[in-house]
């Protein structure tokens, strides 16, 4: 049996601290907020945050500080990007403008982690939110784990120490991409590596044939809303997938 915990969940119990005004950069770390309650705290988001009604601020690339400023937050949440964190944001917290806190997120590691410091940083009580699965082994075939790219292009590719490819270890699949990180792959490569079959993921329906189908390599399409967010959503993600890759 494989189980894996988060550090926190909603609970109708808890308390927030009062005052709390966040502003997220992350997709990941907004769902994640989210999902521990946190929402009527969040003032300010990147535009790639799935909320509606509130302030886009920018994203790691190109920030509002003005707009930023305006908000007024106490903390502000971002991912952790190769190059580091914005400097001017280091600035702004340097002088107690507000609290400011990054995270990777990366790995399943990594998103249990970023749960356990949210719980901290917003003095909650922290909670165990754990999957487990009695029969883990769903096939000991290699699969490419890939997003679902287009007639014209190939998607982007999971390899290890990826979330998605943790889970599908996690849950007895076997990777077929012995490489780490994202990895972008051409059919040839594809056609080469000679995996057993194709695990396609999308966020929404995939309604138009993809590249890869080609090759004639079995394809599964796996479509979940948070399957591209690396966020605590990824506990429904990983029940719903085991369940999916059982069937096949």
């Amino acid at each position: 049996m494989f189980a894996i915990a988060f550090g926190c969940s909603p609970n109708e119990n808890e308390t927030h601290q009062e005052g709390i005004r966040v502003v997220s950069l992350s997709p990941g770390i907004t769902a994640s907020l989210i999902d521990m309650g946190f929402r009527d705290q969040i003032v300010g988001r990147s535009a790639f945050c799935e909320i509606k009604g509130i302030s886009v601020v920018g994203d790691l690339y190109a920030i509002d500080y003005e707009r930023l400023l305006r908000l007024q937050p106490t903390h502000v949440f971002v991912q952790q990007q190769v190059g580091g964190v914005d400097s001017h944001l280091e600035e702004l917290a340097k002088k107690g403008t507000f609290i400011l806190r990054s995270w990777k997120l990366n790995t399943i590691e990594d998103i249990a982690q970023l749960s356990a410091d949210l719980s901290s940083v917003l003095t909650i009580e922290p909670h165990q939110v754990t999957f487990a699965f009695e029969q883990a082994t769903v096939s000991d075939k290699p699969t490419l784990l890939m997003t679902g790219g287009g007639e014209q292009s190939v998607g982007i590719c999971f390899g290890k120490n990826t979330y998605l490819a943790d889970i599908w270890e996690a849950i007895g699949g076997v990777n077929a991409l012995e490489k780490e990180g994202w990895q972008m792959l051409s059919l040839e490569d594809i056609a080469r590596l000679a995996p057993s079959r194709i695990l396609i993921v999308s966020d929404v329906p995939i309604t138009s044939y993809c590249s890869v189908e080609t090759l004639g390599i079995p394809v599964i399409r796996f479509v979940h809303k948070d399957v591209l967010i690396p966020s605590t959503r990824i506990v429904h993600v990983a029940q719903t997938l085991h369940e999916i890759a059982q069937s096949e």
